[in-house]
């Protein structure tokens, strides 16, 4: 007995000391940049590799990381491509020491399945928790509004919802987007309801206050969709721009776009977004 505490503690030990001498030589190199240039960071090496290391501290350690990848989304920092890397690996190595850890799901769900091109590995992540989380009906849901949202894919983005309307306490929603998405209906109205269900389920503030702008902009692009609708009703044609829209009377005054100054419409593919192409909320 006596031994096995003795072996924990020198763990213990080891870990924290590895981490610190690493964490330290990094600040060292990092103190005089801004802070835009801060970075993520984690132990690199695969999930498997720390959970076999630390068998009697799984849940210490990806307790540890949440609060890590916390800090750094909760900064102001200019995040690059390679931080993106960074946080998707560190949600691996939290899922694979706890793949019950719902925080997880809410910060996978929240920042990372929306820089592209990380949807896919986001979904990977909420994929594992939804097989561990048989009880919850979210992960299977989130995965479902990606497919749909992100990735333009229906019918994964029907199955998956299938699986989240069988779930304990699964709201009506679940299946009655399931039906929507099978019916191919109008999509701003299931963006819409999709999103208000993602803000009625986060207690995050700052996921939140995201979620409440891209319903903001989606009820803005649904709006300009329907003067859009009619106008090419009238005239056979697109219009050339949103302008055409009001100087021709089919709208008064064009919706806020709570991430910018206008939408963007192209008229050549009758597109209407509210963020440039390739860019991210």
């Amino acid at each position: 007995m006596m031994m096995k505490i003795t072996h924990k503690i020198i763990f213990i030990l080891l870990f924290v000391i590895v981490y610190f001498v690493s964490f330290e030589r990094v600040q060292f190199f990092r103190k005089n940049l801004p802070q835009e240039f801060q970075r993520a960071d984690t132990l690199m090496v695969s999930p498997l590799v720390i959970k076999i290391a630390a068998p009697d501290f799984q849940g210490l350690i990806s307790d540890y990381l949440h609060i890590r990848a916390s800090i750094f989304l909760g900064g102001t920092y200019k995040r690059t491509m390679e931080d993106w890397e960074t946080l998707n690996l560190i949600y691996r190595q939290i899922i694979e020491l706890d793949p019950y850890f719902f925080q997880t799901v809410y910060y996978a769900q929240g920042f990372l399945a929306w820089r592209n091109p990380m949807q896919k590995k986001a979904i990977e992540i909420l994929e594992t928790i939804e097989k561990a989380r048989t009880w919850d009906w979210r992960p299977a849901f989130y995965i479902g509004f990606d497919y749909y949202y992100f990735l333009n894919e229906k019918l994964k983005a029907v199955e998956h919802l299938g699986i989240a309307s069988h779930r304990p306490n699964a709201p009506l929603i679940t299946t009655t987007l399931r039906a929507r998405l099978a019916q191919e209906s109008g999509d701003s109205d299931t963006a819409i309801a999709f999103l208000q269900t993602l803000y009625a389920d986060t207690q995050d503030e700052t996921l939140r206050e995201q979620l409440k702008k891209r319903i903001q902009a989606h009820i803005g692009i649904q709006i300009i969709e329907g003067a859009i609708k009619r106008y090419i009703g009238d005239n056979n044609t697109t219009p050339l721009s949103l302008h055409d829209l009001q100087l021709k009377g089919y709208i008064d005054v064009l919706p806020e776009n709570p991430f910018g100054d206008t939408f963007y419409y192209n008229s050549a593919t009758n597109s209407l977004t509210y963020l440039p192409q390739g860019k991210n909320p």
